[in-house]
């Protein structure tokens, strides 16, 4: 899938200029707009830790792709987080960012329903 996981799961700072424009629009409010917001979110990830994007759905519609996951950082055994990411293209490239993520909590569920 273009470069989620090079940019994403191996936290790669110089692919982020491959696949965002220079000025792309961040809806995160705790990530600036740009390259600089998301080199910050890589830069999170310290001590050489990636993250392991099990991609269960994608879907596009026009200039918006959608891409739901199961996200692993390898520096906490265990503990998966459950994200939706929507991105908006021009040109071949993301100029405009949303997520929503919950952490997925084993044998809490009030109902039968699997995360994916």
């Amino acid at each position: 899938m273009w470069g989620f996981q090079e940019v994403f799961g191996e936290l790669n700072p110089e692919a982020v200029e491959k696949y965002f424009e220079p000025n792309s629009i961040e809806h995160n409010p705790l990530f600036e707009d740009g390259w600089a917001g998301i080199r910050d979110f890589i830069s999170m990830f310290t001590g050489g830790n990636k993250c392991v994007f099990d991609i269960k759905r994608i879907s596009a519609e026009g200039d918006l792709v959608w891409i739901h996951t199961k996200l692993h950082d390898t520096g906490k055994p265990g503990q998966f987080m459950n994200i939706m990411e929507c991105f908006r293209l021009e040109n071949g490239k993301i100029v405009e960012h949303w997520d929503a993520a919950q952490p997925m909590v084993e044998g809490q569920s009030k109902n039968t329903h699997p995360y994916f």
